[in-house]
């Protein structure tokens, strides 16, 4: 198997375990998406779900989003109560352009 690592450091005073569990944690955000992509935001069943795989980070190519995408398509699969959460921000065309990958390319649900 192919593995890809992105080595990106992270802020441990920023980035910490809050203590909430995973389905309280997930409950509590909604999903979003692009202006003018018909799509309603919608409250994530964290009740559904006891792994997480969480990219954070801006849309940007050389962050390889795509790469996240695409694996989230194979372990989702595999494994239905895993879902991906993504959080970041970016130039609306990349926020279109990874949303549609998601959705409409990979035909990701979670």
């Amino acid at each position: 198997a192919n593995v890809f690592v992105s080595m990106n450091g992270y802020n441990p005073l920023v980035f910490y375990k809050y203590p909430d569990t995973l389905q309280e944690g997930l409950s509590k955000f909604t999903t979003k998406t692009y202006e003018g992509s018909g799509v309603e935001c919608q409250t994530i069943p964290g009740d559904k779900y006891q792994k997480m795989v969480l990219f954070v980070g801006k849309f940007a190519d050389w962050k390889r989003l795509d790469m996240v995408l695409k694996a989230a398509k194979r372990y989702e699969a595999k494994y239905p109560d895993c879902c991906t959460v993504i959080a970041g921000t970016g130039q609306p065309g990349d926020v279109k352009y990874y949303h549609e990958m998601a959705f409409k390319e990979l035909g990701l649900e979670k």
